[in-house]
């Protein structure tokens, strides 16, 4: 008996979905990142060869074809306020790409950040109750 409920609690904790930022859609977000600091072979980037970052929040990670919203931070990483109103309600990924003086870029930044959950504001409660 102990095997079909350790069995039933580790389905359980497996299909527990992910923590996740969740914002109201007429509030707004505001990305963030690191810059990279190294190159892919592992030499050092220094923050002056970072030339931008595109940051991309969309319903499935890594499009970079057709996002749902991309933003440009030229120069690299730094708090960027997104206008989160013309999304549609739903859960989206957060990634990134580098591009380097040369005009080099990255790879897709790795899934590591919680999804971001857009939703409406709740509607307010009725008044003038009689």
């Amino acid at each position: 008996m102990n095997k079909v409920y350790t069995a039933v609690a580790l389905a359980l904790v497996v299909s527990l979905p992910a923590t996740a930022e969740v914002i109201k859609r007429s509030d707004g977000y505001t990305a963030n990142c690191d810059n990279a600091t190294q190159r892919e072979d592992g030499t050092p980037l220094a923050a002056s060869e970072i030339k931008n970052v595109w940051y991309y929040l969309d319903k499935t990670w890594g499009n970079l074809t057709t996002p749902d919203l991309s933003v440009l931070m030229s120069g690299g990483c730094k708090s960027t306020l997104i206008d989160t109103k013309p999304l549609a309600v739903g859960t989206y990924h957060k990634y990134a790409v580098t591009i380097d003086t040369d005009d080099q870029s990255s790879e897709v930044s790795p899934q590591l950040a919680d999804p971001l959950v857009i939703q409406n504001a709740k509607p307010k409660a009725p008044g003038n109750i009689r």
